[in-house]
């Protein structure tokens, strides 16, 4: 199963922190179709487009490595 690191409730809603490996994996997951389980107390619509967001970000800087690169 996957965590969080750590949440903390806020007058704002729940701040919550992932580790680096739990955004792998849910990177990892999203390429295979699936999606880690939401985390309670979180919506799914805002969890999941969290997840695209990681996703985004990681192929962006794949693009910038492999540019840098040659």
């Amino acid at each position: 199963d996957m965590y969080p690191l750590y949440w903390t409730t806020s007058k704002g809603g729940i701040f919550m922190r992932y580790s680096y490996e739990f955004k792998r994996k849910a990177i990892e997951l999203f390429y295979q179709g699936e999606w880690p389980k939401t985390p309670a107390g979180v919506s799914t619509h805002i969890f999941h487009s969290q997840i695209r967001g990681w996703v985004h970000i990681s192929y962006c800087f794949e693009l910038f490595v492999i540019f840098m690169i040659r």
